[in-house]
């Protein structure tokens, strides 16, 4: 059960770093897009190929936050119901023991 504890954190930090990256590229476009700035991308200044490959690396981490924050989580929510299914089993049974001139009743245990 931690497993899947930690899996489902890792896909909610996964799918921040998405947000986050998201809202880097956003700023980072509108800054590329300011005409004070006179971007052209066909041929950037230094200061605009800048912001292009901080744009880059910060929409590189918004596809893998988006890709990886499902995967994550699934795989979390998976290892839980496993975890939760083994858990709610019994550790004691009762059940009938029936031989010739025999009846009875049988108890097993595990731990």
């Amino acid at each position: 059960m931690i497993g899947g504890g930690v899996m489902i954190g890792l896909g909610v930090g996964a799918a921040v770093v998405a947000g986050v990256g998201g809202a880097r590229v956003s700023s980072l476009e509108k800054q590329v897009d300011d005409p004070a700035n006179m971007c052209v991308i066909s041929m950037p200044s230094p200061s605009c190929q800048d912001l292009l490959d901080r744009g880059k690396a910060a929409e590189s981490m918004t596809i893998a936050g988006a890709v990886l924050a499902p995967l994550l989580a699934g795989a979390g929510v998976a290892l839980l119901v496993v975890g939760l299914k083994r858990r709610s089993q019994p550790k004691t049974a009762f059940a009938p023991a029936l031989a010739p001139g025999f009846v009875g009743l049988s108890l097993r245990g595990s731990f």
